[in-house]
């Protein structure tokens, strides 16, 4: 049989179908919207079972909203369209929903503009694109990080195998049996079989420059998604930040609530209907109705527009490279405590966040550049007064060969004091006598540790300074002189530093905009209540007082005033002024990271190699000590042993500040005193260095940390708690590999125990929590 139901539709209905619904008073089904915009309206459970006023769902305002938020779903402002006492039809509901083209000067509740809409869809991608970028762009500078502690790890490793075979009486006996003029070449050759994967083209340079590949890599692939991404992310925050008409997966926008009077349906002129539809705002998070009834398949679309976190993504995407890296680093002999220093500087540059993460630290502050100046160097008169009886003449000297800046050799403190079969060893061997080992502990401190310690002679022999200076500086292959590619080498680096700046600020500002909308969400929530009261206490008088045709807008002025409170409003505003922040912040990085990305380029190229060392008094070669004789080291029967020092930049990454000076030198505690005798040829007053670890999660934490738990505080008092924890839980869905939540305050408690775990995958795991300061609490 047929049944007419409004206007020229008519609803086909079986028998069976007619069997089942002749108790309800109506027969009415879902229709499309009175404006050709292919949207459904969807009914209620109870649409067709009686008036409003008879069911105890639908009978007063409270109970109505309430169907109505349930409908639009968590954040989603909900717009009730009707009162007990008055109703609408399908075209009166659209000037709610879709806007009112006839009053162009009134403001739209709702804005309905589908391809606005989807543009902001696309833009918002743009912006998780560009996150997704930064997340692997960071991963890559956490993996470099933790390459540099394999590297360095390797260098004691690597020397401590030198020494053994210079020390050896194999050595010894080859070195002895070699003629005077064949006796460098020699050694030379030992030096360079030894420590080949040091060299520009040995295994583990190479692997620290394939690792700084990837890091270029992820640069230029960041760099593109800046350029071909940020005029879009700048869009979305310019346009999208408004409530428009949402819908679910079903392309639903309305709720048909209930018969208000009439048993006319919904798309009848003569209907008196009461509706629900909702306003999403894509910059809140806010994309499509959620509530009771839903498609399902809706679950698997929100996984899709679900933002990326940087540095819970970073951790992700490092988490397998840094397991296989630290249990590389642990097969090394020192490998353990060489991580474990690392996360000891970690915990130095950041130690609130180490432990508690509770103190903020301004973004950028940077070591200021070292002064140096001349000081004065002790008189002759007043060194010979101090001097003992090995070496009564000598004094350091400049470089017997010209290279493109002054550099000096340097006396410790006990170069003058002894021949080196008679010294003593340092500390904590004191009072032994001095053997070719000791000897390398003396070169080991003057080098510091990141770079290569090159002891040159032994106990048992030794050389001049034109031969010293023909493996330091120019003629071994060994070592470059070519200091001012060293100082490109930092300059590029600096540039990357720049970046990393940058990149911190920009997660930063991701930070308070995360907590903005979430703070706006819960606000959202509270506006449901004003809405409710504002529409109870309003609109029943004010559509009674209406006349007939003007009822409609009589109901979108309650419904402006409802949805239009001061207090929505300054939240509004707030999120407005945090998204503006995370788009100028883009901005300055796309800036920055396309000035430097050139020199990115450059550092794997030209910086891959090991350069002579300098330290704080320009001295780049120590001489530890006479080996026979009384002659000095720059006389050409000289025998002495010395020490210089290979460094590649590439160890001057995800540093705080660029060190200019490589090495400590003479400046060592353990070589140094207050008497002189401790000394290179030129004195120089040097202000300390910063070489703490620049991480950029913690940085961002740090610069966000005050002003985010303050937003989390007033999302909090705004009755949030709830939407905190859906985000803490969708947040452990996420990174589920890491043993992390967000705290509702973001207060992060990393153990430093934990970060120095002899368990190798442990340490991974950590390190990668590490990357998510900016959010992340570890769960101890």
């Amino acid at each position: 049989m047929t049944v007419p139901v409004w206007g020229g539709r008519i609803l086909v209905v079986s028998a069976a179908m007619f069997s089942q619904n002749r108790a309800q008073p109506f027969l009415c089904g879902s229709v499309k919207d009175s404006r050709g915009s292919n949207i459904n309206v969807k009914m209620s459970s109870v649409a067709n079972t009686a008036f409003c006023e008879d069911m105890p769902t639908t009978k007063d305002v409270d109970s109505l909203m309430h169907k109505c938020e349930a409908f639009c779903g968590d954040g989603l402002l909900p717009f009730l369209i009707g009162v007990p006492s008055e109703g609408f039809n399908l075209e009166d509901m659209d000037k709610v929903c879709q806007g009112d083209s006839t009053n162009i000067g009134r403001p739209q509740v709702i804005k309905h503009d589908p391809g606005l809409l989807k543009n902001c869809k696309k833009w918002s991608d743009a912006l998780n694109f560009i996150k997704t970028r930064a997340a692997e762009f960071v991963a890559a500078g956490e993996n470099m990080s933790y390459a540099q502690v394999e590297f360095t790890a390797s260098i004691k490793d690597k020397v401590n195998a030198l020494v053994d075979v210079i020390a050896s009486e194999k050595t010894k006996t080859k070195l002895m049996s070699s003629i005077d003029s064949q006796r460098l070449a020699t050694f030379v050759g030992i030096v360079k079989a030894n420590l080949q994967d040091f060299l520009s083209s040995g295994a583990l340079l190479q692997g620290l420059e394939g690792v700084l590949d990837h890091y270029q890599a992820a640069g230029n692939a960041l760099q593109y998604a800046l350029d071909t991404n940020m005029d879009m992310v700048v869009d979305f925050f310019d346009k999208c930040n408004v409530f428009f008409l949402a819908t679910d997966s079903n392309k639903n926008y309305l709720l048909d609530l209930c018969n208000q009077r009439t048993d006319r349906c919904l798309g009848d002129t003569n209907a008196r209907h009461i509706g629900c539809c909702c306003g999403a705002d894509p910059v809140a998070g806010t994309w499509k109705i959620t509530g009771e009834g839903a498609d399902r398949r809706l679950a698997a679309e929100t996984v899709e527009t679900r933002e990326v976190d940087i540095c819970g993504e970073a951790g992700r995407i490092a988490a397998a490279d840094l397991e296989a890296t630290t249990l590389r680093t642990k097969g090394i002999p020192g490998g353990s405590d060489a991580l474990k220093e690392y996360e000891r500087k970690v915990a130095s540059a950041y130690p609130e966040w180490a432990q508690r993460c509770s103190s903020p630290r301004r973004l950028g502050d940077l070591a200021p550049e070292p002064s140096v100046e001349d000081a004065p160097v002790d008189s002759t008169v007043e060194l010979a007064a101090r001097r003992l009886s090995v070496l009564p003449s000598c004094n350091p000297h400049e470089s017997t060969v010209e290279i493109d800046k002054r550099v000096v050799t340097a006396f410790w403190k006990k170069t003058e004091a002894d021949f080196c079969d008679t010294m003593k060893k340092l500390p904590p061997n004191q009072g032994e006598p001095m053997d070719t080992r000791g000897l390398a502990d003396v070169c080991r401190e003057f080098c510091g540790a990141d770079t290569v310690p090159l002891l040159i002679g032994s106990t048992g022999f030794g050389f001049n300074q034109t031969e010293m200076d023909s493996v330091c500086l120019k003629g071994s292959d060994i070592l470059s002189g070519n200091l001012t590619a060293v100082d490109s080498c930092h300059a590029d680096a600096g540039a990357l530093q720049n970046v990393l700046v940058r990149t911190a600020h920009l997660i930063a500002k991701l930070n308070v905009l995360e907590a903005q909308k979430l703070k706006f969400q819960a606000a959202v929530i509270g506006q449901v209540k004003i809405m409710q009261a504002t529409i109870k206490r309003n609109g029943p008088q004010r559509l009674k007082e209406a006349a007939k045709g003007d009822k409609i807008n009589a109901m979108l002025e309650v419904l402006e005033e409802a949805a239009s409170s001061t207090s929505l409003k300054s939240h509004k505003y707030d999120l407005l002024v945090a998204s503006q922040a995370v788009r100028d912040s883009g901005v300055e990085l796309k800036t920055v990271l396309t000035q430097s990305i050139s020199q990115i380029k450059s550092m794997v190229s030209r910086c891959n190699s090991l350069f002579t060392a300098v330290g704080p008094s320009s001295e780049y070669l120590l001489d530890i000590c006479s080996q026979t004789s009384k002659k000095c080291l720059d006389a050409p029967t000289g025998s002495h042993v010395g020490c210089c020092c290979g460094y590649t930049p590439l160890v001057a990454l995800g540093r705080r500040a660029i060190p200019r000076f490589p090495m400590p030198g003479i400046d060592a505690e353990i070589l140094s005193d207050t008497s002189g005798l401790a000394r290179a040829a030129r004195r120089l007053a040097v202000a300390a260095e910063d070489t703490k670890p620049y991480k950029v999660c913690p940085e961002a934490w740090e610069a966000s940390r005050s002003q985010v738990k303050d937003i989390t505080a007033e999302t909090s008092k705004l009755g949030g708690d709830e939407v905190l924890q859906r985000r803490e839980k969708q947040d452990a869905e996420d990174y589920p590999q890491l043993a992390c939540k967000r705290s509702g305050t973001r207060t992060t408690v990393a153990s430093v125990g934990a970060l120095v775990s002899p368990n190798g995958a442990l340490l991974a795991t950590i390190a990668s929590a590490v990357l998510m300061g900016s959010t992340w609490e570890h769960a101890v």
